[in-house]
């Protein structure tokens, strides 16, 4: 299930071996005189400050395929709490 190229998860990959292996890559291309686009996505804190239902739109702004389905599939069914201090809240769904 995982393929080569995942490095989260794996024993000896990281995101260090990550960033090496698409400055490889991206070198490469370069070098061989071929165009390069790359695009930096970063849901750390998408899922907190984005309303679910939004991100769930994501397919009306161009945006499908695996990306609005792992995005789908981690918001389906998500109870959560928050802690602050000692007060911790009921889960909310």
């Amino acid at each position: 299930m995982i393929r080569p190229s995942q490095h989260g998860f794996r024993e000896e990959y990281s995101c260090v071996s990550n960033l090496l292996s698409f400055l490889e890559s991206v070198t490469a291309s370069v070098d061989a005189k071929q165009n390069v686009d790359t695009i930096y996505l970063d849901f750390a804190n998408a899922f907190d400050k984005v309303p679910h239902q939004r991100l769930l739109k994501l397919r009306a702004h161009g945006i499908d395929g695996a990306v609005c389905d792992w995005i789908g599939a981690w918001l389906k069914d998500r109870w959560q709490k928050v802690q602050l201090g000692g007060s911790t809240s009921n889960w909310q769904q």
